[in-house]
């Protein structure tokens, strides 16, 4: 999502004075300055004047919603350039206010006192402000920098590189100030990202760098953020097709040329090279952050995403103290694999998302094996309350030959990637539409075996891990990656499986050894001998094996990882 507050416009202004001293001589030989005449001697006169008085214009902003106010410290610097006349007021009263601040000081000027309607420029300094240039009582230039020039927020741009100008006569006593810089706040999703981390932003105007920063990314209401402020001079123009770096992620901010005036515009984007097309079609979905899990306190349930994209319970308490009776788990343990409940079945309450090992149920009357029957309650946000799930609508993805597990990854036997799957891969190592590999992580603490898929577009180096293994083929966890380069890994969007194995009854087997990964798909009955549909399709990997159109009973644990649609812009 693209959008673009215009909130007013006005024209550039640069305020420079420079003063000139008149000088003669008399006598080439002399070595001492004669005396001025009466009328260039530099004279100076009180002058009170109240700026903003009647407008909603201010010298710094109060909060990002551009509620402006004076500050402490501020500056009013007066001239007539043509007529010598200078000087810098003082904030005397106002701090805080909205309208009205008193500015008090000197006038200097040459020559006769200046008149009732002689016309003044007045230019606002703020206290912090890195923008203009002063000489003493005069503002010589303003300046507007290309690097480190990123701001956190708007208060901290307005404050440092706000150019507030206005005219008004001598006699008047009073300027309204109009905003000569345009403020562009970027609000940007930073998918694969953990809040509090710093991220590098870099900022082009077409083939010319205009800003540099580094910012910190901030949790969002359904993800994490990078929100900074770039202040330019009005007037400047953005060439179409203008970029932008965030972290590892290049985003075009501007499809079309545009003409900045003064003021303040909003850009928000989700950052693109995160995300895996997912089918024919072209639609895109992000990951979740972890497998689903579910825990229970002893007397509720409730549903979260695991903080981290390997971790996974496995043998550990709640995968093998799934009971046959409500609420099929004992207190205070966590679930993270799941049966596949079809919709005739008649399980309630949590069973019907496949919390229960019960053998005996393994029947039409326990997980529902009519042929072609959908989900009973699939697990998404619709049916589920996940906690850390933000505003995000998440799904499964779906299976069979050309579903969307299918599409992500792709068949192993076919060669070429136009065939069911995506041809959008990352580029690793200088294997160009790389889609998965199988993989160790962490191998410096403690380890943990999976596999990595790649997002589209991106470019992956070869020192982003230790050894590379097979890209798009299995291997025997070939890949290798420390913490550090899975933490790059999955700042560049690569998304973790973990081999968290399988639940039969209250049995986890192959934890470590093998990936097993439900879709929201039944399995068709096709054959003379299936009579009874007593499966459903799934994604599973091993050391040595793939298949992300596989099957299996319905009543197996499996793990359960969501995607979410991404909207196109």
């Amino acid at each position: 999502m693209k959008t673009r507050k215009f909130l007013w416009a006005l024209l550039p202004m640069m305020a420079a004075a420079l003063m000139t001293t008149a000088c003669s001589s008399d006598d080439d030989s002399t070595s001492v300055s004669p005396k001025p005449a009466d009328d260039q001697t530099v004279k100076s006169i009180p002058y009170t004047v109240t700026v903003g008085q009647g407008t909603t214009t201010r010298a710094t902003v109060a909060d990002d919603d551009v509620t402006l106010q004076f500050a402490a410290g501020d500056e009013l610097y007066v001239e007539n350039k043509s007529a010598n006349v200078y000087g810098r007021l003082t904030l005397q009263s106002g701090a805080g206010a909205a309208t009205g601040a008193t500015f008090s000081g000197d006038l200097y000027y040459t020559g006769s006192a200046p008149a009732a309607g002689l016309m003044l420029t007045a230019t606002l300094v703020g206290a912090n402000d890195k923008l203009a240039t002063t000489d003493g009582d005069k503002v010589t230039g303003f300046t507007y920098p290309t690097s480190g020039n990123i701001c956190a927020t708007m208060a901290d741009a307005v404050a440092k590189y706000s150019k507030l100008t206005g005219s008004s006569t001598y006699g008047a006593k009073s300027f309204d100030l109009s905003q000569k810089t345009a403020f562009l706040k970027f609000s940007i999703t930073l998918s694969g990202t953990t809040a509090g981390s710093d991220v590098l932003v870099v900022i082009k105007n077409g083939s010319s760098t205009i800003g540099t920063g580094t910012v910190t990314a901030t949790a969002g209401t359904s993800s994490v953020k990078a929100d900074f402020v770039l202040a330019l001079a009005t007037g400047t123009t953005i060439a179409a097709g203008s970029t932008m770096n965030v972290g590892t992620k290049e985003i075009v901010y501007s499809s079309a040329e545009m003409t900045l005036s003064g003021g303040f515009y909003e850009y928000e984007e989700e950052v693109a090279g995160s995300y895996f097309t997912a089918n024919s079609s072209g639609l895109k979905v992000a990951f979740s952050q972890g497998n689903l899990q579910a825990t229970y306190n002893g007397s509720t349930w409730t549903w979260a995403f695991a903080a981290h994209q390997y971790d996974y319970i496995g043998n550990a308490s709640g995968n093998t103290k799934v009971t046959d009776s409500y609420p099929f788990i004992s207190e205070n343990a966590t679930v993270d694999l799941f049966g596949w409940v079809g919709a005739s079945s008649n399980f309630t309450g949590v069973a019907q998302y496949g919390i229960t090992s019960s053998k005996t149920l393994n029947s039409e009357d326990g997980y529902g094996y009519v042929a072609d029957e959908s989900m009973k309650a699939e697990w998404n946000s619709t049916n589920l309350t996940i906690t850390n799930g933000g505003t995000y609508t998440w799904r499964t993805l779906t299976g069979r030959e050309g579903g969307e597990w299918d599409w992500i990854i792709g068949q192993l036997y076919y060669a070429d990637p136009g065939n069911n799957c995506r041809a959008s891969g990352a580029t690793v190592n200088g294997t160009s539409n790389a889609r998965f590999t199988h993989a160790t992580i962490n191998t410096d603490g403690t380890p943990v075996n999976g596999m990595i898929l790649f997002p589209d577009g991106c470019k992956i180096n070869s020192s982003s891990a230790t050894s590379w293994g097979n890209i798009n083929l299995d291997s025997e966890w070939g890949t290798k990656c420390t913490t550090a380069q899975w933490t790059h890994l999955e700042e560049l969007g690569c998304v973790f499986l973990p081999a968290a194995g399988y639940r039969k009854e209250a049995e986890v087997n192959y934890a470590g050894e093998g990936g097993y990964y439900w879709s929201s798909s039944y399995r068709e009955s096709f054959l003379p001998y299936e009579s009874n549909t007593t499966w459903a399709h799934s994604m599973y990997f091993g050391s040595w094996s793939m298949n992300p159109t596989g099957y299996d009973y319905r009543y197996r644990g499996y793990s359960v990882r969501l995607v979410r649609e991404v909207p196109s812009n």
